[in-house]
């Protein structure tokens, strides 16, 4: 115990030992402040990123809800090229605070086509809850007699 107060005695009566704490416990203090804010940063990335999906899945089902009515096959790729169109018009519409909050901008090249490429990722589970819907038109029927060919 009488070294503990003679070492502290001694910290505290040199002023060099003393900044030399001081700047240790500050620096202890700004390294724990940025390990807490870098683990807010990225829960709050994820959110952002979560919310965005949200967003691309929300007007993708809307797009293939608007566009399915007006199709008989909808399972074309011009049918899915479409949804992705009208899905990236109306993501620019309806959330635009969401696209801005990620830093995304869909009159950049580069940030449209990641948002294809997500789309694109997004399309078999959008389609395949189209399909399992009892308000989806039912597949276009073949001719009785009429043989679809199959790609080689």
């Amino acid at each position: 115990m009488d070294f503990t107060k003679n070492a502290l005695k001694i910290i505290l009566s040199d002023p060099e030992i003393l900044q030399a704490v001081a700047l240790f416990l500050s620096g202890m203090a700004v390294w724990i402040l940025k390990q807490i804010i870098i683990f807010f940063k990225l829960k709050i990335s994820e959110a952002r990123l979560q919310r965005l999906g949200t967003a691309v899945d929300k007007v993708m089902t809307l797009g293939v809800t608007k566009l399915v009515k007006s199709t008989e096959d909808w399972r074309s790729d011009f049918t899915k090229n479409s949804i992705i169109e009208f899905s990236l018009d109306a993501l620019g519409e309806k959330f635009q605070e969401t696209l801005e909050s990620n830093g995304l901008d869909l009159d950049k090249p580069e940030d449209r086509a990641a948002m294809v490429d997500m789309m694109e990722r997004l399309w078999l589970d959008v389609a395949s809850r189209a399909a399992a819907s009892p308000t989806t038109p039912p597949a276009p029927t073949l001719a009785a007699g009429v043989v679809q060919a199959t790609p080689a």
